[in-house]
């Protein structure tokens, strides 16, 4: 189960408390006392599942399974850290695009460079608009 995070809503007069952590934060802070907010936006989940539906539909027109396209796909990104092999060398290790490990930012940015890749280099002669369409389809 994931801990629970103080969630703040930007409003006009500026960052209002949107969950019981935040309000209690907000509570227990003296006005005027200078406080930091993390500034990550939570991950959209079913931005999520939009983006492993375009996983699916990219797999099954390359004809491999979702889970081998996905790891061609953060390994053609380089979502991966070099690590030590005990026989010498390094190899990579895949990084997780989890909500846990990306903020819906990066994640934004992680979508749009898979985009990128499966129009120039996974399905080419496709073009984005329709791979747009085959996820709104498949959803």
């Amino acid at each position: 189960m994931s801990e629970e995070k103080p969630l703040y809503r930007r409003e006009y007069s500026g960052f209002v408390p949107a969950s019981a952590l935040a309000q209690e934060f907000f509570d227990k802070t003296k006005v005027g006392k200078l406080v930091e907010l993390p500034g990550k936006k939570p991950r959209n989940a079913g931005f999520h599942r939009k983006y492993f539906q375009m996983v699916r539909i990219v797999a099954d027109g390359a004809g491999i399974l979702p889970d081998d396209m996905l790891v061609l796909i953060k390994y053609a990104l380089h979502h991966y850290d070099m690590v030590p092999s005990p026989a010498g060398g390094k190899f990579p290790k895949l990084r997780s695009i989890s909500f846990a490990k990306m903020d819906q930012q990066e994640f934004d940015a992680f979508y749009q460079r898979t985009l990128t890749l499966i129009i120039e280099q996974i399905l080419p002669g496709s073009s984005m608009a329709d791979l747009q369409s085959a996820i709104l389809e498949f959803g």
